[in-house]
């Protein structure tokens, strides 16, 4: 599941940058394994509870939540549902520097 949080991080800062903002953050984001509200049909990731990931250390603490859920079926088949948000952060605030962590994951060619 790393992998597939790293290729999420390296695209969402591509497109964050691509589109003329400095910085981004992940408003709702889902295993596609696991149905919403404990449904048995795949359901829309708007119906999720607004979540604010603004960082590494907060998105893998939300891989465990998942993962709990998920497992084993996430470990052969897995894959993401996100919605990110580009901001231009100001000095301070919380979110994921789009360029910054772009150029690091495609230099360690740990996205691809």
């Amino acid at each position: 599941m790393e992998a597939v949080e790293l290729r999420l991080l390296a695209r969402a800062g591509s497109e964050a940058e691509r589109l003329g903002f400095s910085h981004f953050v992940i408003l709702h984001i889902r295993d596609r394994n696991l149905p919403l509200a404990g449904g048995l049909n795949s359901m829309s990731i708007f119906g999720a509870d607004e979540k604010r990931i603004t960082t590494y250390e907060a998105l893998v603490r939300d891989r465990y939540e998942r993962d709990y859920a998920a497992a084993p079926r996430a470990w052969w088949n897995p894959g993401l549902t996100a919605i990110v948000q580009p901001i231009n952060a100001e000095d301070g605030e919380d979110a994921f520097p789009a360029l910054e962590l772009y150029d690091t994951l495609n230099r360690s060619k740990l996205a691809r």
